[in-house]
């Protein structure tokens, strides 16, 4: 499966729900960032969206190259937070104050809780989240002022379901939630919404590397499809789900359309997580 496998941009039938809003989108080059990105300039919106590599990012821009919204790429890295200031102040400068934040940059790592060290949780959360609060905490005045304003949280079905072996990632991705639905109360007033988007089994280019490490393994099957097989027979829905099937989502969050839709954690999972609250 390829990155371009149903992508938005090419079914025509995206409505211009973002006209005239300019987004911010981390971790914009790759799955659901990247379909995110795709998504909103189909929507008409001027999206900025960042990422460490210049090669990934200009890959996006060949894709988006035709659709009605302008994207605008930035290189950064954001195990440095200071590098969520940089991002923003240069997208700021360039197309305007943000309408809309979507945070979608993290990283999982596999170990064993046992032989993780303090370290390791620092630097998983100043990825995961710290680039978040930080991007978050800049835009609040600016939206505050406008008296408009979206912000969704990209976070996992771990969040609700946390793995022993992901146990860092899944706080993160927890705290993520915790952190939109207490800023959801605060800041509606404002006009500002908050919301999560909690995606399952989503197939992106880190399914396909985790998909060729277990391949052999004899834990989960001996080859690739094997191994996706035996996750995906786990889903109601039993396949893995598109980047766009999560950036429709957001986008339905970031519209007028979700005008009502505030402090929800939700859950893009195929009915994987089967749980009532």
């Amino acid at each position: 499966m390829t990155e371009s496998d149903a992508s938005p941009q090419q079914t025509g039938l995206i409505p211009p729900l973002l006209a005239g809003r300019h987004a911010l989108v981390t971790g914009g080059s790759k799955g659901i960032g990247r379909s995110t990105v795709e998504t909103f300039a189909a929507a008409g919106a001027t999206v900025s969206y960042c990422a460490r590599s210049p090669e990934s990012l200009e890959m996006v821009q060949e894709a988006t190259r035709d659709l009605p919204g302008e994207t605008l790429a930035y290189t950064a890295d954001f195990s440095d937070v200071a590098e969520a200031d940089r991002f923003y102040d240069e997208a700021s400068a360039r197309s305007g104050s943000p309408d809309i934040l979507v945070h979608n940059v993290g990283l999982s790592v596999a170990r064993n809780f046992v032989r993780m060290t303090n370290e390791d949780w620092e630097a998983l959360f100043r990825l995961n989240l710290g680039s978040s609060l930080q991007l978050t905490r800049r835009a609040f005045p600016d939206m505050k002022r406008r008296g408009w304003g979206r912000i969704v949280m990209v976070s996992s079905a771990t969040a609700k379901f946390p793995i022993g072996h992901l146990v860092d990632y899944s706080a993160s991705k927890a705290a993520m939630v915790s952190v939109a639905k207490g800023l959801a109360r605060d800041w509606a007033k404002y006009g500002i919404l908050v919301n999560s988007v909690l995606p399952g089994l989503i197939m992106t280019p880190a399914w396909d590397e985790a998909a060729e490490r277990l391949a052999g393994s004899g834990i989960r099957g001996e080859t690739v499809p094997e191994v996706l097989e035996s996750f995906s027979g786990e889903v109601p829905i039993p396949r893995f789900g598109h980047p766009d099937e999560i950036a429709k989502v957001i986008l339905f969050l970031c519209s007028e359309w979700a005008s009502y839709v505030n402090g929800v954690a939700l859950d893009v999972d195929g009915g994987w997580s089967g749980h009532l609250f």
